[in-house]
């Protein structure tokens, strides 16, 4: 064949090689090439078969960073000098801090710690999910979630739910209420009722009937009239002409008790004492019920435009309460802080001058993180379940914890030339929703309701004594050491 064509083409010539040994070479090329198609075929099927190792187990990458000084469980934000540790893990292991550095210890490696470590998260890896659950007890040291840099759709935040905990600095707060629907509440109530509290939340009373001998009259407005819509009742330990009182002198009594601050137009606060009785101390209810009906002793004017209702978080029960009505339009924000000019005042050391604000978009109230030193948190259940290509990063105490679940590579998407691609690291992670925050029990996952992100009432419940004791060393001291930092 190659003799034939060369006949065609006389002036094509290969002088130094005969037409046999040129044969020769193309007939070795041809069995050579059919030998290098097979070594790069197993050196592809071999590189597949090592990508795919590599991607049986997701792991979870560790970044921890931790403030050297121990302040009421602060991290300062804002610090240039602060202890950080790096993991990588795809088995359970526990967290532990010890002095200002952070270590890792797992049941295979029994590894001897200090007296002073404490643990501070446990990890427990589960068919390609890690579950992650505080170790400590104290409230400073639960899973505080960091919305610093929370972005969800091109919005940074969070976007907060009734519940919700929320700690600026050292200052919590609650989420009572949340009205963004304002039309259908206002048919519906026309008061913003607070529910719940540190006086009794409801008390059941039967309807008072007068004996022959006692005179039933208010002690407010001295009228005996005993009506459904208006009954005499009978709420706390005092006798006498001093027993009886109507529901709605009642309320406004304790009414006239607030103090209003309204500075600026889109908020607006309430401060009083404990809703005790003057005379025989006795805390009154926030809700009666009488045959059924329920009367709601505290009540604030409802503000006419999306509103979110904030309680103060305060152990001690002598001291003042205070709630605090945000109503913003769509596209509004309040700003919150301890400066001058700031919508919600906190007059706390703790809290940055202009610390955080609250935006109201797309009938969903924001908070975020206005550069802070002490940080913005949202308290987190005990335990969540991190999915893969998940990150979420927590503050416990003084330590700031990155986790970050990972596949380490995919071949279906990082191979193509002979079915070899570069590995690209994963970009794209997103942050936990509210949705993806578990109970402490794996067995209430189902359930809609318990998968929101707090968990306040049973975990606050901390004796009045040991709040008594912190209070006097805050008292105390930590004025003095965050003035130091401040």
């Amino acid at each position: 064949m190659m003799q034939k064509w060369l006949q065609e083409n006389p002036r094509v010539a290969f002088p130094e090689i005969e037409i046999p040994q040129l044969e020769k070479i193309l007939f070795s090329l041809r069995r050579y090439w059919k030998d290098f198609k097979a070594v790069i075929n197993f050196l592809s099927n071999f590189f597949i078969y090592f990508i795919n190792k590599m991607t049986e187990n997701t792991y979870l990458e560790i970044k921890t960073s931790t403030w050297h000084r121990d302040t009421n469980g602060l991290y300062d934000y804002q610090a240039s000098i602060t202890a950080k540790n790096h993991f990588t893990i795809n088995y359970s292991a526990v967290l532990h801090r010890a002095n200002n550095s952070c270590i890792l210890n797992s049941s295979s490696w029994n590894r001897k710690l200090s007296e002073d470590s404490n643990p501070i998260l446990s990890i427990k890896a589960r068919g390609g999910e890690f579950i992650i659950q505080q170790s400590g007890n104290e409230l400073n040291e639960r899973l505080w979630l960091v919305i610093k840099s929370i972005r969800n759709n091109g919005v940074r935040g969070y976007k907060i739910c009734e519940g919700d905990w929320i700690r600026l600095g050292r200052v919590k707060l609650q989420v009572k209420k949340i009205c963004t629907d304002t039309t259908k509440k206002a048919l519906e109530n026309e008061s913003v009722i607070v529910a719940d509290g540190e006086n009794p939340k409801f008390q059941y009373f039967e309807p008072l009937r007068g004996d022959s001998n006692e005179v039933m009259a208010c002690r407010i407005c001295l009228n005996n009239e005993n009506s459904t819509e208006n009954p005499l009742i009978s709420p706390c330990y005092c006798t006498g002409t001093m027993k009886h009182i109507h529901i709605s002198c009642l309320q406004e009594w304790l009414k006239n008790k607030a103090v209003v601050i309204s500075k600026f137009q889109k908020v607006t606060s309430f401060f009083w004492n404990e809703l005790s009785c003057e005379i025989c101390k006795a805390p009154f209810p926030l809700s009666i019920y009488i045959k059924g009906v329920r009367f709601d002793l505290i009540k604030i004017e409802n503000p006419g435009r999306p509103y979110v209702l904030l309680e103060d978080y305060s152990p001690e029960r002598h001291e003042i309460r205070c709630l605090r009505i945000v109503s913003l339009n769509n596209g509004e924000s309040a700003s919150l802080g301890r400066g001058n000019k700031i919508s919600l005042k906190i007059p706390d050391v703790s809290v940055s001058r202009r610390h955080c604000k609250l935006k109201f978009i797309e009938n969903n109230f924001i908070l975020e993180d206005t550069n802070s030193k002490f940080g913005t948190l949202v308290l987190m259940k005990k335990s969540f379940v991190l999915q893969p290509h998940t990150e979420v990063t927590v503050q416990i105490g003084r330590t700031i914890v990155h986790l970050l679940s990972k596949e380490p590579f995919s071949y279906k998407s990082c191979l193509w030339a002979f079915g070899i691609k570069k590995v690209m690291p994963i970009t794209y992670c997103s942050y936990l929703t509210q949705a993806d925050i578990i109970e402490d029990n794996p067995a209430a996952f189902g359930s809609s309701r318990d998968k929101t992100l707090l968990d306040f009432e049973p975990d606050l419940a901390i004796s009045q004594h040991e709040f008594s004791i912190a209070r006097e060393e805050e008292k105390s001291s930590s004025n003095e050491n965050i003035n130091q930092l401040i």
